[in-house]
């Protein structure tokens, strides 16, 4: 008698659906990155909260001194870095659930849409420290120009020119990623002595299916990658660590002149 002759379908239980999707969802290294994960929402929590109290207080204070509106904008980068970091993490976990695929979709674009305003508040915390360590510097070492360059009408200027440059920086790193769908789960095998046959709920399939992540055509292209990277190496992080180590090293050697 042939092994494979059934008459019956063949049915996945709860139990074994559940493993499928948990192998699927998982790997190896999980592990690691759970850790890390928690890690990260713990101290994304943290700057959030101490973010918001320094925005609490500085903002009384922004209205009188150019430093003060620095610092202010300075702790809501941060704070809507923080808040990304978390909203990112709490999505990821959300999607995990087995939602149904419209749902699930939208949390994706939403988690798409929240590592892009971490990249770009990250970048305009970065130079925001920038501008105040610039503006402190003209304080300090040449206070015949400060009444001219270090005022309140000027800082709001710069911030909302470095406000408009991360937007715009912003913007491609929206349409780096692009969501992938694919079956997540075969609800029925049916095996006869004949042939083997597929039998998909067609229903089932439609609302459970496994979305992810997956780059671009746009992110994908080697030009794109390597303007990407040259403008981050040296526009974003090496000149402004520059400019902030250069004003440091000025401001101090004015401390040790004086």
């Amino acid at each position: 008698m042939n092994n494979l002759s059934l008459s019956d379908d063949l049915t996945l239980a709860q139990h074994e659906i559940d493993d499928l999707w948990h192998n699927i969802n998982s790997s190896p290294s999980d592990h690691v990155f759970y850790w890390i994960s928690i890690a990260s929402f713990t101290f994304a929590i943290l700057g959030s909260i101490s973010n918001l109290m320094l925005i609490i207080v500085l903002n009384h204070l922004s209205s009188h001194l150019s430093a003060f509106a620095y610092l202010t904008d300075l702790s809501l980068s941060d704070m809507i870095t923080c808040i990304s970091i978390i909203m990112t993490h709490l999505f990821d976990f959300i999607v995990q659930t087995r939602l149904s695929t419209s749902i699930t979709i939208f949390f994706r674009y939403i988690e798409i849409i929240c590592r892009g305003l971490t990249a770009g508040s990250r970048v305009l915390s970065l130079w925001i420290s920038t501008a105040v360590t610039m503006d402190r510097w003209i304080l300090i070492c040449y206070p015949i120009y400060s009444k001219k360059f270090c005022t309140l009408k000027r800082a709001k200027i710069i911030l909302r020119t470095l406000f408009i440059i991360a937007c715009i920086y912003s913007i491609p790193l929206f349409f780096g990623y692009e969501l992938i769908q694919m079956p997540s789960v075969l609800q029925m095998i049916h095996i006869d002595n004949q042939s083997s046959s597929l039998l998909i709920d067609e229903e089932f399939l439609r609302n459970s299916m496994l979305v992810t992540k997956g780059y671009s055509d746009l992110a994908k292209r080697r030009l794109y990658r390597w303007a990407y990277m040259f403008f981050n190496a040296i526009s974003v992080y090496t000149l402004s660590t520059i400019t902030i180590v250069f004003f440091l090293y000025t401001i101090n050697s004015c401390f040790t002149s004086c």
